[in-house]
């Protein structure tokens, strides 16, 4: 998952300490958190005994990988299957030049407590603090007002309306709240571009969707890690390889369907059929929504259901390497304000962090869906214009860019997962319920705590685990 984006909105509880606003439910350390020291890649790996199952994980993301190290430390037969040439997911940090780029996750969304962020002390990986506030907003219209008052109004006011929302399950959508506030007498001076520039910085970046999309409850979900957001400057991939380390890993092997039953599970590649006592899917939500994968008997009609009402969000990012430093730019985070508020609304300076003069700038949902149209060139060009209306003459001269296209990615078919308009809270746990005792869901999507992020989708592996490891006694 590319991971929400800026840990903005304040609503869910602070699972490390100090408490934010209460959110829906507190986040308890279930005993799945007990099991994480054999998640690590430095825990004892026991020899196969004869109680050792043997167990396809179908994904080598973030929750197949802690899952499968979780699964092997109990001592069974993991076989981790992985459709791409590289493992990770949508932890991917290109490395075609001198500087890690990720194109995919980029933020350990709270480091107190939060089980990434012990992975990365763990495999020595540095941290570099993110200060969300460390920010500037260029107005290109000229007509802005001040923002931060009217921020922290629309923020206090919605959050009040997605509590009422979610304790009454009333199916209302982020524009329906946001044009009753417009309504409301405290709003009426909030100009059309203000409220557009709000909505996109605070709701849209951070849950990688249109908020006509988007559930109101949806800000009242689930929960977050103390402390402050950080970024890996040698790259987030170097999680992933951590965890791979020691396991079975098979790469290039798309899997195209898996039957299950009382006997085990039989999981059809393009190039063999592996048989095993269960199976672990951990792909992405885009690709159970695509029905890429065939499963024989057909899911339950409550799984489907929930796999169709959940939504798939998109979360796109370019990076712009630049021939030398920009003077002008001082702060870790610039909001960009034109006619058309979607577009290039988001930057992030990475020259603090890597010591390199790199600016990556991020886009969201049907913005985001639009500029993938277009080749890459013309997404870095375009990008690369965005930042000039910006900086004018102060703008060095382009060395190099990338960017992301998870939309068309076909093992993903977006960036992670969102509360869409007639979806509610239970749809998650009933997208993580086993099957038949066989087969097993974990990932982002069906974390209830810490829905779309890694430090969630983590937890859903080591969660997944640990029911398998139960119930296959």
């Amino acid at each position: 998952m590319t991971g929400r984006s800026t840990g903005k909105m304040g609503l869910r509880q602070d699972a490390g300490g100090s408490s934010m606003q209460p959110c829906r439910r507190t986040f308890m350390k279930a005993t799945a958190l007990s099991l994480l020291w054999q998640a690590l890649p430095g825990a004892v790996r026991p020899a196969l005994g004869e109680d050792a199952k043997r167990i396809v994980v179908i994904g080598a993301g973030i929750s197949g990988l802690a899952a499968a190290q979780a699964l092997s430390r109990q001592g069974h037969a993991v076989t981790v299957l992985e459709a791409r040439d590289r493992i990770g997911g949508r932890l991917w940090t290109d490395r075609s030049s001198d500087i890690p780029l990720d194109l995919g996750a980029s933020w350990i969304h709270g480091t107190r407590g939060n089980p990434i962020a012990r992975l990365a002390r763990e495999l020595s990986q540095p941290l570099y603090e993110w200060d969300y506030e460390d920010v500037d907003v260029v107005d290109l219209t000229g007509t802005l007002g001040p923002l931060d008052d009217r921020f922290d109004a629309l923020e206090i006011a919605l959050e009040d309306m997605a509590e009422q929302s979610a304790a009454k399950s009333d199916g209302r959508s982020v524009a329906d709240a946001v044009a009753s506030l417009r309504r409301d007498q405290r709003f009426a001076a909030l100009t059309d571009l203000e409220a557009d520039v709000l909505i996109t910085y605070l709701i849209e970046q951070e849950y990688a969707s249109d908020h006509s999309d988007l559930a109101l409850a949806a800000l009242y979900e689930g929960n977050i890690f103390g402390g402050r957001d950080a970024i890996l400057p040698n790259g987030y991939d170097r999680i992933a390889h951590g965890l791979a380390k020691g396991l079975d890993i098979r790469l290039s092997m798309p899997v195209n369907a898996v039957s299950h039953g009382a006997g085990g599970v039989s999981v059809q590649t393009e190039r063999e059929e592996v048989k095993a006592d269960c199976a672990l899917v951990t792909v992405p939500l885009g690709v159970l929504k695509a029905g890429a994968l065939a499963f024989d008997p057909p899911l339950p009609a409550q799984k489907t259901d929930a796999i169709q009402r959940l939504g798939m969000g998109l979360l796109n990012k370019v990076f712009l390497i630049l021939e030398n430093p920009v003077p002008a730019l001082d702060v870790l985070n610039l909001i960009r304000v034109s006619d058309t508020p979607q577009s290039f609304p988001y930057w992030i300076n990475l020259e603090p962090a890597t010591g390199a003069p790199v600016v990556g700038v991020l886009n969201a949902g049907s913005f985001a869906r639009e500029l993938e149209k277009q080749d890459e060139q013309a997404r870095i060009e375009a990008a690369h214009g965005a930042l000039g209306d910006m900086l004018g003459n102060t703008l060095p001269p382009l060395a190099g860019g990338i960017s992301s296209a998870w939309a068309a990615d076909p093992y993903a078919f977006g960036s992670y997962s969102y509360l869409a308009t007639g979806a509610d809270f239970s749809d998650r746990s009933a997208l993580a319920r086993p099957v038949s005792d066989r087969l097993f869901f974990a990932g982002e999507a069906t974390s209830s705590d810490f829905p779309a992020t890694v430090h969630g989708a983590y937890l859903s592996g080591v969660n997944a685990a640990q029911t398998i490891t139960r119930l296959l006694r």
